[in-house]
C-alpha cells in the first residue's frame, strides 16, 4: 500500500497522521481547527503521499474541503453513516 494521510476530524481539533508504505508513522499530531496549520503540514509531506483520508462525525470542514480543492485526492466517511 502506498503511503497515506489521514485526518480525524471533531469539533474543535483535528489529529494529522501520515505514514510510509510500512505503515510506519512519520507524523501525527493533534492540531486546532485551522486549515493553514493543516494545509501547512500537508504540503511538506506531500510528494510522499499518495492520498488522504478524512474521517469526520459531521460534514467535512472547510479545511477538508481546502486540501481537496488544492489536489489532494480524499475519500471520506461520516463516522455515523452506516453502509
Amino acid at each position: 500500500m502506498k503511503p497515506y494521510g489521514g485526518i480525524d476530524l471533531h469539533s474543535n481539533n483535528n489529529v494529522v497522521a501520515l505514514t510510509e508504505e510500512a505503515d510506519r508513522v512519520v507524523y501525527r499530531k493533534r492540531l486546532a481547527n485551522d486549515a493553514q496549520p493543516v494545509l501547512g503540514v500537508l504540503e511538506r509531506y506531500r510528494t510522499g503521499i499518495d492520498g488522504l483520508v478524512v474521517e469526520a462525525t459531521t460534514s467535512l470542514t472547510q479545511g477538508a474541503r481546502r486540501a481537496r480543492d488544492r489536489g489532494w485526492r480524499q475519500a471520506s466517511r461520516s463516522a455515523s453513516r452506516s453502509d
